[in-house]
């Protein structure tokens, strides 16, 4: 309120504006508008190499973030971590890489297990699906499998699928006995070199492959259904570093766009404040894949995101002067900041 008094040259008492917050009407709208802006302002803005469209057409980012409440809330949203965090929510989040915006999003109390806001099988089909190891699910894969969809999980370390074959990244096969366990062969697999295995799960046979960490001197297992004559494990590799996009969009949502703690018990506040966040996110992105357009260049989001002081309010000022000329010239400037 302070600031839109500012805006204004206003002196409005925030006390009902406050009030309009803790209406569920005010909440239900901004979700509205929210998914609108989602699903008609933002464009299509990358492209991937033309081979990839005869196994998928979407690239989808799946992960969820945690979002710290008032503590006089643990009841109503109990966290997992009752000391530091007893009231706590998670955003799952899944994400379209193709056009660098959400695609889907559920607000759901900390405790309650991540694999149930999984997008379905039948939502992926024709779809390369990416996620980390908090999302691996055996039966999941099954049924991805069965409905076209394509897969990138990281997995734990405590994995034990039987080993049909393996393969140093030197091209050098690997000996393991017939229906040999993991565990049973891991002094076998190089120390610190990559390598690729053949597993199967309950009758479905994977990829399983081992990248060498450097600095943190360990392995990361990751599994994939993407066949290995059209995507060798470099090529795999290079795919699941993509799924970074989605914990940099958490972090622009929280850093630059006021995703923080609320200090409020009231939980339609808290929805009604995530959506608004969200939309500014989501117009901040609007204005950089229209520069990229226009000017033919790259930008980073986050890094847009942190200069919004420069721009944001003058844009904002322009809107409430209802003037489209001053709003052109301010949409104007901010590209060319």
């Amino acid at each position: 309120m302070c600031e839109f008094n500012s805006l204004t040259g206003n002196a409005l008492d925030p006390k009902p504006f406050h009030n309009q917050l803790k209406k569920e009407a005010l909440e239900k709208v901004l979700r509205s508008v929210t998914e609108k802006a989602l699903s008609k302002w933002v464009r299509r803005c990358y492209r991937y190499n033309p081979m990839y469209e005869k196994f998928f057409t979407r690239v989808l980012l799946h992960d969820g973030s945690t979002l710290c409440l008032h503590k006089g809330l643990k009841d109503e949203f109990p966290g997992r971590f009752t000391k530091t965090s007893p009231a706590a929510i998670e955003l799952h989040v899944t994400m379209d890489l193709m056009t660098n915006s959400v695609d889907g999003i559920s607000i759901a109390v900390d405790k309650e297990s991540e694999r149930h806001f999984l997008p379905t099988a039948q939502e992926l089909v024709n779809t390369l699906f990416m996620a980390d190891a908090g999302y691996f699910d055996k039966k999941y894969f099954a049924q991805l499998c069965e409905a076209g969809a394509f897969f990138i999980v990281r997995a734990g370390i405590n994995i034990n699928p039987i080993v049909l074959s393996g393969m140093r990244c030197d091209n050098q096969s690997i000996k393991i006995k017939k229906k040999a366990k993991l565990k049973d062969i891991k002094d076998k697999l190089p120390k610190r070199k990559s390598f690729e295995l053949s597993v199967q799960w309950d009758n479905q046979v994977y990829r399983l492959m081992g990248f060498w960490i450097a600095d943190k001197k360990k392995f990361s297992y990751i599994v994939t259904n993407l066949p290995k004559s059209d995507f060798n494990m470099i090529e795999v590799g290079k795919l699941y570093r993509l799924r970074w996009q989605i914990e940099l969009l958490f972090k622009e949502w929280k850093s630059n766009n006021n995703l923080k703690k609320f200090n409020t018990k009231n939980p339609t506040i808290i929805y009604t404040l995530i959506w608004a966040s969200l939309l500014a996110m989501t117009l901040k992105r609007l204005l950089v894949s229209h520069i990229e357009e226009r000017y033919d260049i790259f930008l980073s989001s986050l890094t847009v995101s942190k200069t919004t002081q420069g721009w944001w309010y003058d844009l904002f000022e322009a809107i409430l002067d209802k003037s489209q000329r001053r709003i052109l010239t301010v949409l104007e400037n901010a590209q060319l900041f």
